[in-house]
C-alpha cells in the first residue's frame, strides 16, 4: 500500500508528537522535585485497579463511568489493530495468523461496535441530558467525531477488503469472525470493483491519517489526559491518608520562599496533575463550595493554572479573556492575578474532589500550599483569622481562653489527669484527648461528659491531659499557618512522650486525623481511636449495653472521619443498635457525603458568598423527616445545630453526637431487694 508513504506519515506524526510532547515534558523537568517512586508494588496495584480496570470511573455516575471505561478498554484492545494496519502499509498480506487472529478479530469487532455506541451515548449526554458538571466545547465534539470515524473507517476498510480479496484464504477466514466488517461487506457486495477499491484505499489511508493526527492533537489539547492519566495514577500519593499535608522544612536556610507563590513553585507532579485534568467535572458534584455557589471550581482552577503555566513557558497563548496570563519574563504571582483570594480561601478541605477524581489529581494540598505562601510570606489572610491565630499562639485554643481552664468541664466527674496518674502511679489504658471544642465550647462539653459516662460505665481506666493539653493545630495547618501548627504539634508530641502515651481516644475527627496521620512527621506515633471505633468495640465485647431508645436517626458523615480515615461503618453499627428503625441516610453519604462547611479552617470564618453549606446539608437531611441528626464531630454538630435552627426545626429535630445517643441508651444494672434489673441510664 505504499511503504514510502506510510513511513513518511509515521516520521511526520512522530516528529510533531515528540516536539509538542517534549514541550510539556520539559516543563516537568524544570519543576520542583517530588519523589514518587516509592512502594512500587502498591503503585502497580493501583495502576491496575484504577488505571486499567477504571474502578473509580464506574463507582459514581455509573452510566457515564461505564461509557468512558468501555471507550478506554476499546482503545486498549484496538492498539493491536492499529499496529496491524500500519504494518499492512508495508505488506498487504500481513495478518495475525491462526486461532489467535480469529479470536482477536471477533473481540476487536465487538469492542469497535461498543465504542461506537458509547460515542453516540456521549454525544447524547452532551446534547440532550446536558449534565451541569460538563462543559460543552467544539473540542469535545471533535474528539468524539475522530473516535467515531476511526471505528467506522475500520468497518468500511474491512467491508471493502472482504469483497475485493475474499478468495484469499486468510481474508476469508477473517471475514467469518469479523461480525461488523462482514455486515459492511454485505452492504458493499453489489459495488463495482473500482468503487470497492476507492473505499478500500480511502478508508485505509484516512484511518491511518486520522489515527496519527489524533495522537499529535492530544499533545496540544485538553485531552492530553489520554497520554498522562495512567502515569498520574501510578504516581499518585500513597500517603495515609492521601490528603495528608507534607511538613515544610521551616529551618531550611536555602529556602527563598515557602508554599506556592508562582506557577514555578509547583512540583512536577502538581504540574502533571494540570496536564491530566480531564475536565469531567466529577469533582464538582458534591463539592460544597461549587454546590453553594462559592468562587471555587476545581476543574476551572486546574484549567486556569494550566493555561497560565503554558503561557509562562511560551508554549501556548492564554485565553483571550485572561490577559493577566500573558507570557512575561518575571514570574506572575498566582494569588490575585491567576487565582482570586476568594477562590483560595473558599476550600473546606473536605477531600471530595480527590476521592471523586478518576485520575487522582491532588487538589487540597496545592490549595493549602497557596495559603501557606500567603500567610507565611505575605502576611495576607482574612482579618477574622487574626483572633484565631492569636488565640492559638497565646493560649493554644481558638478563643484565647486561659489554658488553665481547659479541664474545668470535668470538675466533679472523677476524671484524673495524666499528671495525677503519674504522680500516684495509677494505671492508664488510654488518654482521652479532649480537644479545644469539648474543652471550651459549652455544647461540645456535653459530648465530653457523655463520653466520660460511657468510659466509666465500661470501667475503662483513662485519663486526660488537662491543662497540659494543647490544640492539635489542625485549623492552623489548613489555613496555611504552618509555623504555628508545627509549634502546637511539637508541644503535644513532647507532652505525650513525657507521659509515655501509647493510645489516644478522640471525639473530634480533626484531632484524630492530625494526631494519627500528621504527628508522625514529628516523631509522634500513636494508636489513635475515634470514639465511634472504641464504642463499637465496647459493645461487641459486651462491656456496655444499649437499648433501642431512639427512632428516625439520620447520620451525617464527617469528612475527616470518613474520606480522610475510612470510618463509615462504626457509627452506623452503633445507631442500628439503639434505633428502632435503623439508620436513615442523607442522599449524599459515605464517600459521596457532603461537607458541613467547617473544615479547612472555615469553622472560624464567615460565609459571605453564596448559600451556607450547612443549611444546604440540613435541608437535604430534613427531607427524610428525622427526629435526630447524628454526627461524630464537634464541628459538624455545631453546623448541623445552626442549620436546624435556621430552618425553624429546633423543637422537632435534635442534633446529637454518637456518644450522646449511647450515653442516653446505656443499660445499667441496679440491685434492689428483688435482685438485678436492667434500666436505662
Amino acid at each position: 500500500m505504499g511503504p514510502i508513504a506510510i513511513t513518511i506519515m509515521l516520521l511526520v506524526a512522530a516528529g510533531f508528537f515528540g516536539y509538542f510532547g517534549w514541550q510539556k515534558f520539559e516543563l516537568l523537568l524544570q519543576a520542583k522535585p517530588d519523589f514518587r517512586l516509592d512502594n512500587l508494588p502498591a503503585r502497580l496495584k493501583g495502576l491496575w485497579q484504577y488505571g486499567i480496570l477504571q474502578q473509580r470511573l464506574v463507582r459514581n455516575h455509573k452510566a457515564a463511568g461505564w461509557m468512558h471505561a468501555l471507550i478506554f478498554w476499546g482503545f486498549c484492545i484496538l492498539l493491536l489493530r492499529s499496529t496491524v494496519l500500519i504494518l499492512t502499509g508495508y505488506s498487504e498480506d500481513f495478518h495475525i495468523p491462526g486461532l489467535l487472529g480469529h479470536a482477536y478479530t471477533l473481540v476487536k469487532d465487538v469492542f469497535e461496535v461498543t465504542v461506537l455506541v458509547m460515542v453516540g451515548y456521549a454525544v447524547y449526554r452532551r446534547v440532550v441530558i446536558k449534565p451541569e458538571r460538563l462543559t460543552n466545547s467544539f473540542e469535545a465534539y471533535l474528539i468524539l467525531g475522530l473516535i467515531g470515524y476511526l471505528m467506522l473507517s475500520d468497518f468500511v476498510y474491512d467491508g471493502a477488503k472482504f469483497n475485493l480479496f475474499g478468495n484469499v484464504e486468510h481474508v476469508a477466514d477473517e471475514a467469518r469472525f469479523a461480525i461488523a466488517g462482514s455486515l459492511f461487506a454485505m452492504l458493499f457486495k453489489n459495488f463495482p470493483a473500482a468503487g470497492l477499491e476507492v473505499l478500500y484505499q480511502g478508508a485505509y489511508w484516512s484511518h491511518v491519517a486520522v489515527l496519527m493526527a489524533f495522537g499529535v492533537y492530544l499533545t496540544k489539547s485538553k485531552h492530553m489526559h489520554v497520554i498522562t492519566s495512567l502515569p498520574n495514577v501510578f504516581l499518585r500519593s500513597l500517603g495515609q491518608p492521601a490528603l495528608a499535608i507534607a511538613k515544610l522544612d521551616l529551618e531550611d536556610e536555602n529556602a527563598e520562599t515557602f508554599g506556592v507563590a508562582t506557577i514555578q513553585d509547583l512540583t512536577w507532579k502538581q504540574q502533571l496533575d494540570l496536564f491530566t485534568c480531564t475536565e469531567c467535572g466529577r469533582c464538582l458534584s458534591s463539592c460544597p463550595t461549587y454546590v453553594t455557589h462559592k468562587p471555587l471550581s476545581l476543574k476551572g482552577l486546574n484549567d486556569d493554572l494550566k493555561h497560565h503555566l503554558f503561557a509562562q513557558a511560551g508554549t501556548q497563548t492564554p485565553p483571550p479573556a485572561d490577559e493577566g496570563n500573558s507570557a512575561v519574563s518575571e514570574p506572575v504571582p498566582l494569588i490575585g492575578q491567576v487565582v482570586s483570594e476568594d477562590t483560595m480561601w473558599a476550600c473546606t478541605s473536605c477531600g471530595f474532589c480527590e476521592t471523586a477524581c478518576p485520575v487522582f489529581i491532588e487538589q487540597v494540598p496545592r490549595i493549602i500550599s497557596m495559603r501557606q505562601n500567603q500567610v507565611l510570606m505575605e502576611g495576607n489572610f482574612p482579618d477574622e483569622l487574626n483572633k484565631l491565630f492569636s488565640g492559638l499562639e497565646r493560649s493554644s485554643n481558638p478563643w484565647g481562653l486561659g489554658y488553665d481552664k481547659r479541664a474545668d468541664w470535668a470538675k466533679d466527674l472523677n476524671v484524673m489527669t495524666m499528671e495525677e496518674a503519674k504522680r500516684d502511679d495509677r494505671p492508664v489504658e488510654l488518654v482521652y484527648f479532649v480537644g479545644c471544642m469539648a474543652s471550651f465550647d459549652e455544647r461540645s462539653q456535653k459530648v465530653a461528659k457523655a463520653l466520660v459516662k460511657v468510659l466509666q460505665a465500661a470501667d475503662i481506666k483513662f485519663a486526660i491531659m488537662g491543662k497540659e493539653e494543647g490544640c492539635t493545630g489542625d485549623s492552623a495547618r489548613r489555613l496555611g499557618n504552618e509555623y504555628l501548627f508545627q509549634q502546637l504539634a511539637q508541644y503535644n508530641v513532647d507532652k505525650f512522650t513525657e507521659y509515655d502515651v501509647k493510645t489516644l481516644l478522640t471525639a473530634c475527627p480533626h484531632c484524630h486525623n492530625t494526631i494519627k496521620n500528621e504527628y508522625p512527621q514529628f516523631g509522634g506515633n500513636y494508636n489513635v481511636l475515634h470514639h465511634s471505633e472504641f464504642i463499637m468495640d465496647l459493645l461487641k465485647q459486651g462491656k456496655i449495653q444499649v437499648t433501642k431508645a431512639f427512632e428516625d436517626v439520620i447520620y451525617h458523615d464527617s469528612c475527616y472521619l470518613g474520606r480522610y480515615n475510612g470510618i463509615y461503618e462504626q457509627p452506623r453499627v452503633i445507631i442500628d443498635l439503639l434505633s428502632t428503625n435503623g439508620v436513615k441516610e442523607f442522599d449524599r453519604n459515605r464517600e459521596n457525603g457532603f461537607c458541613c462547611g467547617a473544615g479547612g479552617g472555615r469553622m472560624w470564618m464567615e460565609e459571605t458568598i453564596g448559600e451556607r453549606i450547612n443549611e444546604d446539608r440540613v435541608k437535604e437531611g430534613l427531607k427524610e423527616n428525622p427526629k435526630v441528626i447524628a454526627s461524630g464531630c464537634p464541628f459538624c454538630l455545631t453546623m448541623m445545630k445552626d442549620g436546624v435552627d435556621v430552618q425553624g426545626k429546633t423543637a422537632e429535630v435534635a442534633t446529637m453526637d454518637i456518644v450522646e445517643l449511647v450515653a442516653q441508651a446505656l443499660v445499667v444494672k441496679d440491685t434492689d431487694a428483688t435482685g438485678d434489673k436492667a434500666t436505662i441510664a
